[in-house]
């Protein structure tokens, strides 16, 4: 096995976190774009709710940026276990924190220049934004505090969350879902072990969420089997998936998810991160 370089592993989850970046971003302006779409629909445009909401949404694109780091860290310590040192994790958080504040010292001055007005771009000048930064500060050191104490434990090498479905029987009420989550298990768990881990939790996620929302109604069998055959596309060598079912599958699952607002928010999540792991 050759030599790991901690400066060469250092510029890898740089160059990973960018492109985590890069699509929580993306997903970003897609949410702000329904947003103002729905508030045009309802005549809203001019009624101040954007600000809120987009608030809400630029602090959700903060949070995923700082989870995304702590999973690429995680993921790169699997073969470099020396980047959960303490040190290491100690330059981790500085980064975080950086970041932290650089986007809301972006978001001051972007506003203030909309506004023609002099930028100060300090904590403070704005309650809100002061309440926010607090919250994704504490996500970051609480993140990066587990990751310390996993290590000095010696919890590490054990998965965060387990790949099985967790479902609760009341939700499922008389729904016959007869070997269909069995089966599911297995090909999420297939992924994991593939080294898809990734796409296995967005598989994972999606179909916990399906399970326990009951306003789909009977639809739900319907979903999962729509979720359980992308996943069995997913386990296939790229030569062998049929894009065409493909396609039909996961335009199904976004007509059918738009319907529930918050199975909604978790497609635009998760559901966007397996249509890009299929590259459409």
């Amino acid at each position: 096995m050759p030599q790991r370089d901690p400066e060469s592993l250092r510029k890898l989850e740089e160059v990973m976190f960018i492109e985590q970046i890069e699509d929580s971003r993306k997903t970003l302006d897609r949410e702000l774009s329904e947003i103002r779409l729905d508030l045009a629909k309802r005549g809203l445009s001019h009624s101040g709710q954007y600000n809120r909401h987009e608030h809400e949404a630029r602090t959700r694109h903060l949070e995923r940026v700082v989870q995304a780091r702590v999973q690429i860290r995680k993921d790169l310590a699997k073969q470099a276990p020396e980047l959960l040192e303490v040190g290491e994790l100690n330059v981790l958080l500085r980064s975080l924190e950086k970041t932290i504040e650089a986007h809301y010292q972006g978001r001051a001055l972007n506003r203030d220049r909309i506004n023609q007005t002099p930028c100060v771009p300090v904590r403070g000048a704005n309650r809100r934004e002061d309440i926010e930064i607090a919250g994704v500060l504490t996500l970051a050191r609480r993140d990066v505090g587990k990751l310390k104490l996993l290590t000095k434990l010696g919890f590490t090498d054990a998965p965060e969350r387990p790949t099985t479905l967790n479902i609760r029987n009341s939700t499922i009420g008389n729904l016959n879902l007869g070997n269909l989550v069995g089966d599911m298990n297995s090909t999420i768990e297939q992924l994991d072990n593939r080294g898809e881990q990734t796409v296995a939790e967005s598989f994972k996620v999606l179909s916990e969420a399906v399970l326990q929302d009951g306003e789909l109604g009977g639809r739900r069998k319907e979903i999962l089997e729509f979720i359980s055959g992308l996943a069995e596309q997913a386990n296939l060598p790229p030569e062998q998936r049929k894009q065409g079912v493909i396609k039909s599958f996961c335009g199904s699952l976004k007509e059918g998810l738009s319907v529930v607002a918050n199975l909604s928010a978790v497609w635009t999540q998760h559901g966007e991160a397996i249509i890009r792991y299929f590259g459409l």
